[in-house]
């Protein structure tokens, strides 16, 4: 409780520091892993400084093809590669980058049936062979990520031929309804889904992937903007972010 008056009282502060005397439509365009994080902390901002968030959520690939594209938006919140991307087309303002959180890759099964043995990337390989089905996103970070590490392990044509696919989401509810044995995701997408337990992926072959925020190069609001980073980043979130299955940024 009382990490949690500190963050309020910082997102006043900075709110104060700003300057950002009137309430501000804030506009968030943030890849899904967030999304858990941000219904916590959003709500926590806009208390403490009156302002409104508007978040978008979808998978980071389809986030940039927008944002590429033209679409309006204050703060952006997706991997690390995309936002160097934004950096890149001068759709965000590079000195207001900073690391929200990062997340690990997890398997995802139904809970109450035996946990898959991923210690390591022969038991892993063996893992994936033997599963009936196997769900990832087709568009998803994540998703991309564990066809990769399929095809390194050469078992990419088998794993395909078995699989349940969504172009975003959280696959693990295909495991939840008995759809899929196992699903592969980023931890934060896997661990809001009830009826399923969670299994990381072995030391060598996890990934972390770092999402960052960044204002919009066109920003209407840029230092309420700001501050919506700031609050984001507060150390003080340290707790919340790891029982959301992410780590700090």
């Amino acid at each position: 409780m009382r990490a949690l008056s500190v963050v309020v009282a910082t997102a006043l502060a900075m709110v104060a520091l700003t300057g950002a005397a009137q309430a501000a439509e804030i506009r968030v365009i943030s890849s899904n892993a967030l999304t858990e994080v941000l219904a916590v902390l959003g709500p926590q901002f806009e208390k403490a400084t009156g302002n409104t968030l508007v978040v978008h959520y979808d998978t980071t690939t389809a986030l940039r093809k927008d944002i590429i594209a033209g679409e309006a938006f204050d703060v952006a919140i997706l991997t690390g590669p995309a936002m160097d991307d934004l950096v890149h087309a001068s759709k965000v303002d590079p000195a207001t980058r900073a690391e929200v959180a990062r997340s690990g890759v997890g398997v995802a099964y139904k809970t109450g049936a035996p946990a898959p043995d991923i210690h390591d990337a022969a038991s892993f390989k063996n893992a994936m062979l033997a599963a009936h089905t196997v769900a990832y996103t087709t568009a998803g970070a994540s998703g991309l990520y564990f066809l990769s590490v399929c095809e390194k392990l050469g078992i990419a044509d088998q794993v395909k031929a078995k699989s349940r696919v969504l172009t975003g989401g959280r696959v693990a509810e295909l495991v939840a309804r008995g759809e899929a044995e196992l699903a592969a995701q980023q931890i934060s997408e896997l661990l809001p889904v009830a009826g399923v337990s969670i299994v990381p992926f072995p030391p060598d072959l996890q990934m972390y992937s770092s999402f960052p925020a960044a204002v919009a190069s066109t920003s209407k609001q840029p230092q309420a903007a700001a501050a919506l980073i700031r609050f984001l980043t507060d150390p003080n979130n340290a707790a919340l972010l790891k029982s959301k299955g992410m780590e700090p940024g």
